[in-house]
């Protein structure tokens, strides 16, 4: 089992050379097409919230330019893709709102490689929750590329946060082409409660087993949160095990409610420091 088609995001924004590379080298482990797309249109939400006037100043500027850029942005995307000799590609450029856009393309595809909104990047029109509202949409993985040189690495060690719900387990089965050629698995749960788990609070190795029959060998840890959120115990232990991706669930609670009281999804698109990969 392999992904066949991976969509990448190719943008103006400044880290898009390093998400292109990431994309170009997940396509060449799995020897998949690959297409760089281009969304130049708004989230609907930046459309509707007036606090979001800087993010359309900057879309109706790219809107206007996009026709060169999307120029450039080709060659761009070409060049990386001749560097790591990839044989089927494709460029594609969605005008239209960006979630619905996304997830679009996304139908069509096995895996999308999506940006982490930059606030801090005046090229940047997408807002905070953009790659998690297209999982949502699409039905599809997602992974996220952090911001940042150098974060995005071929997974060799990953992280599967663990919880026994559906979305944590369409994230984990989603990743099986990424863990099969991971060199360490750790599945990981934070705070275990599984009064309704068939497997009570050992649900965690019990889904390590599980992969284990998917020819992953995943070993299996439980963490306490404490004083600390899930989304702090899941990044620090990143850190500590060098991990190079973290395979999660994306909003397992109503979205309204994780946007109003946070939760684990808004925190790691916010915090993120390694790739991401949600679905839901």
């Amino acid at each position: 089992m392999s992904y066949k088609t991976i969509v990448v995001q190719v943008g103006g924004d400044r880290w898009c050379d390093e998400r292109v590379r990431y994309a170009c080298a997940l396509a060449a482990q799995q020897k998949a097409h690959l297409v760089g797309l281009y969304l130049t249109g708004p989230t609907s939400g930046t459309l509707a919230y007036d606090g979001y006037a800087g993010m359309i100043q900057v879309w109706s500027r790219e809107h206007r330019q996009a026709d060169e850029r999307s120029d450039k942005l080709c060659q761009a995307f070409e060049a990386s893709v001749r560097d790591y000799g990839i044989e089927h590609t494709e460029w594609r450029r969605d005008d239209g709102e960006a979630v619905h856009a996304a997830a679009l393309h996304a139908r069509y595809a096995d895996l999308i490689v999506l940006a982490q909104p930059d606030l801090d990047d005046a090229g940047n029109w997408f807002e905070p929750h953009f790659p998690a509202a297209a999982a949502i949409a699409a039905g599809r993985p997602v992974v996220v590329s952090p911001h940042g040189r150098g974060l995005c690495r071929l997974p060799s060690t990953v992280i599967v946060a663990w919880n026994g719900r559906r979305e944590a387990t369409l994230a984990a089965t989603s990743a099986l082409p990424l863990l099969r050629r991971a060199k360490r698995v750790i599945v990981t749960v934070v705070d275990a409660e599984g009064d309704n788990d068939p497997y009570g609070k050992d649900f965690g190795s019990a889904f390590a087993l599980y992969l284990s029959r998917h020819g992953v060998a995943a070993e299996y840890t439980h963490e306490v949160a404490g004083d600390v959120t899930v989304a702090d115990v899941l990044l620090s232990r990143a850190v500590d095990w060098g991990a190079d991706l973290l395979v999660a669930g994306a909003y397992g609670h109503s979205r309204a409610r994780e946007l109003v009281f946070g939760g684990v999804t808004r925190q790691l698109l916010a915090s993120m420091t390694l790739p991401v990969l949600f679905a839901h």
